[in-house]
This record gives structure tokens, C-alpha cells and sequence, in this order.
């Protein structure tokens, strides 16, 4: 899958760039080959309080110092951003549409998928749409704290925060980049790393704004974690870290 994504990426146009903490030196070979820029992990300068973090945080740093105005940050195996109905889609796939965004002047844009997640495991979809409206609420009863109705709505919208892909330009990577791993003091640099500094841009006004996209989940990756129920353990502990964290920060 994450070949796939690769080529369709460079297929399309897209400059891709994947940090490696040491893949099978055969995949490595295949990667290059489909015009990805190979980056070695190396995490003892990048700040933070866990690997997974501080890895996100090489990319972003190495995406930040390329010259393109636009950037996104993607996990591996999600080709499908790349391709509409099933086929890839230069123009019309979640990736140029969520990329547009950008370019119309918003600061972040977050990737809404228009089937309620339907093509994700059971379990998957409703933990990640409860992940979904849980930040939503938070979020906006602390805008409420300040600003009547309307403001605390546009302030605080509702974010398919859980898909996974962002979109920025250059002020809103720094944003991704200046994120330390920590929440006044306490660890959240797992899945927090993308969510928190989303969530900083929003309190401070920034254009933080959710984009509907016909996203359809890889089948063989809903299959596979469909059969193995230590992903859905996973999940609700990434529920309780997100939500642990945006509740640290509104404090």
C-alpha cells in the first residue's frame, strides 16, 4: 500500500518525501525507484517525548525547508487520497481538493470524509466519530467562554480530525514543527503531534478549516485490522490520549 501511494504521488505531481527507520533495504530500493526522497531517521536532535512524535516532527522539518508553498503530512498506506472511484485522479482526488483549500488562503485544512467512514472497520468508524464530536464539543464550549454563538462556531468547527492527512502552508508547518511533545507540562507526542498544534492555530484565530473529500478506506487495510482486535484496543487508547490532551490545554 505504501508503494502505491508513492507511485501515485509522483505520478501526479506530488514531491514526497518518507522518513525511514530502517525498512527492508530491498522496499527502500523499490520506494526510490518511484521518485520518493528516502530521508534516514535520525531523532536525537528532533524535540519531543516519543518516537513517534519526534519522527513526525523530522518530516515536518524536512518538508518546511522545500520550496513548494503548499504542504501535507499523509500516512503510508492511504493511496486511495490519490484516486477518485477508484481510479487515480489528478484533479479530483482528496489530495488536489484538500491542496486547493490551501491555496485559497486557509491556513490548515483537514480532509472530511463524505461517507461517515463506511468503508473503515465497525469498531474503527465509531470511535473515530466519537473522537470527532468529543474535540468538536470541547472545543467549542471553551470558545463559548468568549465569543457569542456564531463566533464560537466558526472558531471551533467540526473537524474530521481523525482522518489522518494534513494540509498547510509555510506559517501553519511551523505550527507542526514548533510542537515540543509536551502539554503544559505533560507527555502527548504519540497521535497527539498532528492534533495539538491544529488545535493551537485554532485558538489563536488562525483559518483552520475541514474539506469534504470522496475518501474510501484501502480494503485490504480494513480487512487486516479488521481480523486482529488489538487495533481496536488501540484505538480507545488513542481516544483517551487526544482527548486527555486537548482537555490539558483548555485548562
Amino acid at each position: 500500500m505504501a508503494l502505491k501511494t508513492l507511485k501515485y504521488s509522483n505520478e501526479q505531481g506530488y514531491k514526497i518525501f518518507v522518513v525511514d527507520g530502517g525498512s527492508d533495504p530491498g522496499w527502500i530500493n523499490e520506494a526510490k525507484n518511484t521518485g520518493a526522497i528516502i530521508i534516514e531517521e535520525k531523532l536525537d536532535d528532533i524535540p519531543g517525548t516519543h518516537f513517534m512524535g519526534k519522527s513526525r516532527r523530522q518530516a515536518f522539518q524536512v518538508v518546511a525547508n522545500d520550496q513548494r508553498p503548499i504542504k501535507s503530512w499523509i500516512e503510508p498506506e492511504k493511496y486511495n487520497m490519490f484516486t477518485k472511484e477508484n481510479r487515480t485522479d489528478q484533479h479530483h482526488s482528496p489530495m488536489a481538493i484538500s491542496a486547493n483549500v490551501i491555496a485559497e488562503g486557509n491556513m490548515i485544512a483537514i480532509p472530511r470524509r463524505k461517507d461517515e467512514l463506511a468503508s473503515y472497520p465497525t469498531q474503527q468508524k465509531y470511535e473515530e466519530l466519537a473522537g470527532n464530536l468529543t474535540v468538536r464539543d470541547m472545543m467549542y464550549h471553551h470558545m463559548r467562554k468568549q465569543y457569542d454563538n456564531d463566533e464560537a462556531d466558526r472558531r471551533a468547527p467540526y473537524l474530521d480530525l481523525w482522518v489522518g492527512p494534513r494540509f498547510t502552508n509555510e506559517e501553519g508547518m511551523k505550527y507542526f514543527i514548533a510542537y515540543d511533545g509536551k502539554v503544559k507540562g505533560d507527555a502527548h507526542d504519540r497521535w497527539e503531534s498532528i492534533f495539538v498544534p491544529v488545535w493551537q492555530a485554532m485558538l489563536e484565530g488562525k483559518k483552520v478549516v475541514g474539506v469534504e473529500v470522496d475518501y474510501v478506506h484501502p480494503a485490504e487495510q480494513t480487512s487486516f485490522e479488521s481480523a486482529h482486535p488489538e487495533y481496536s484496543i488501540k484505538r480507545v487508547d488513542q481516544l483517551t490520549c487526544i482527548t486527555s490532551a486537548l482537555g490539558k490545554l483548555l485548562s
